[in-house]
């Protein structure tokens, strides 16, 4: 319910969650989800094999890695480079974004689809183009990309 702190690395083999904030000197390492109330950060890396969610912001000095999303509420995350595999958000954020054409917002409410369905749903011509679009944030932009299989991993510039 509380916060978790290690000088050196903080490993579970399932999931790891604090009411508040999650911080170690080296690294955060779970075969589940990491979640917080508060922050998240690590001196060198980030990975999850599911999720990583954050009520404020996730910080690392090199990556973060997740078999599912990563989503910071306050949408502040520092890294090198960002690896994703899903996205976050339900079906009903997605189909009624803007860049999204028209003819697929039903099949994207559809219940009976899921998460790979929507990748098969786009050519990549698609998808690049609905990537394209200049209202999403980076983080956003970035997962998709990732989603899509455009990209690998996401390397931030500064």
């Amino acid at each position: 319910g509380g916060y978790i702190k290690a000088g050196w690395y903080i490993k579970a083999g399932e999931y790891i969650e604090a009411g508040w904030h999650i911080k170690a000197g080296w690294y955060i390492e779970a075969g589940g989800y990491i979640k917080a109330g508060g922050y998240i950060e690590a001196g060198e890396y980030i990975e999850a094999g599911g999720y990583i969610e954050a009520g404020e912001y996730i910080e690392t000095g090199w990556y973060i890695e997740a078999g599912g999303y990563v989503f910071s509420f306050t949408f502040a995350l520092t890294c090198k480079v960002l690896i994703t595999h899903q996205l976050p958000f339900g079906r009903e954020f997605w189909a009624g974004i803007p860049a999204l054409p028209e003819k697929f917002r039903d099949k994207i409410l559809d219940t009976s689809k899921c998460w790979p369905d929507y990748q098969q749903m786009f050519t990549k011509k698609q998808a690049q183009q609905i990537c394209k679009w200049e209202g999403w944030h980076w983080i956003l932009r970035a997962q998709l990309e990732m989603f899509f299989g455009l990209k690998e991993e996401y390397k931030l510039t500064s």
